[in-house]
C-alpha cells in the first residue's frame, strides 16, 4: 500500500461518526476505540444471542443455578401432590433407561439398591443427584430443574445474572428497530425466568 493509500485510509478512519452500528460509519472504525458497547454490522435489524458467556456469566448456570436445583429438590417436593411425584420419579427412570448401560449414572442409581423405591422423595432425589453428578442433560431433570428455578424466582431466592452492558444493548437496539433474539440450550421456559427476573429487572418486554 502506497503513503498515499495509507493516508487516505487513516483520514477515512478519523472522519468516521462515533455511533454505535453508525450508518455514515467507515466499518465502524470508530467504534472500535471510541465506543463501549458491542458492534454490529452496519443496517443489521436482527440479533442472535447465546446466554451462557455472553448475556449472563456461565458461572451462574454451574456455581448458582445447578446448586440451587439440587440443594432444594426436597424442598420443592414436599408441596407436590402424589401424582405428580410419580411423574417426575417415571421422568427420571426414563432419563436413567436412556443412558448407556454402563454410565456412571445408572451404575450410581444401582448401588443405591431397592432403599430408594420405598420412599418416592428419596427415589427422586437419587436420581437428581445421580444425572446431575454426571452432568446428565436429559428430558425429566431439566423439567424439574425449572421448576425448582421457577419457585426460586417466585420466591426472590433467584436472581438471572445479566452482565451490566446487556441492558444499555437492549435499550439501544429497541430504539433503533434492531430485534433481539436468544438461541441456548436451556429451555424456553428457563430463559424467560432467567430474564423475566433479572438482575436488571423483567427484561422479556424487549
Amino acid at each position: 500500500m502506497s503513503t498515499e493509500e495509507q493516508a487516505i485510509k487513516k483520514r477515512k478512519a478519523e472522519d468516521a461518526s462515533n455511533g454505535f452500528n453508525a450508518a455514515t460509519d467507515v466499518d465502524n472504525a470508530a467504534d472500535l476505540t471510541q465506543n463501549t458497547l458491542p458492534i454490529l454490522p452496519r443496517d443489521c435489524k436482527n440479533l442472535l444471542l447465546d446466554i451462557e458467556g455472553c448475556t449472563t456469566a456461565i458461572s451462574f448456570v454451574h456455581d448458582v443455578l445447578f446448586p440451587f436445583a439440587r440443594n432444594n429438590v426436597q424442598k420443592y417436593l414436599e408441596d407436590v401432590e402424589e401424582a405428580d411425584l410419580t411423574a417426575i420419579a417415571d421422568s427420571l427412570v426414563k432419563d436413567v433407561n436412556a443412558l448407556d448401560e454402563g454410565h456412571p449414572s445408572r451404575k450410581e442409581i444401582e448401588s443405591a439398591g431397592d432403599a430408594s423405591d420405598e420412599d418416592i422423595k428419596k427415589k427422586i432425589c437419587a436420581h437428581v443427584n445421580a444425572l446431575m453428578n454426571n452432568d446428565v442433560k436429559a428430558t425429566g431433570l431439566k423439567a424439574l430443574q425449572g421448576k425448582i428455578w421457577k419457585a426460586g424466582y417466585a420466591s426472590g431466592e433467584l436472581k438471572g445474572h445479566i452482565y451490566d452492558d446487556f441492558k444499555p444493548m437492549l435499550d439501544w437496539c429497541k430504539s433503533h428497530g434492531v430485534s433481539v433474539n436468544i438461541y441456548s440450550s436451556g429451555s424456553i421456559g428457563a430463559q424467560k425466568l432467567l430474564f423475566g427476573s433479572s438482575t436488571a429487572g423483567d427484561l422479556c418486554s424487549y
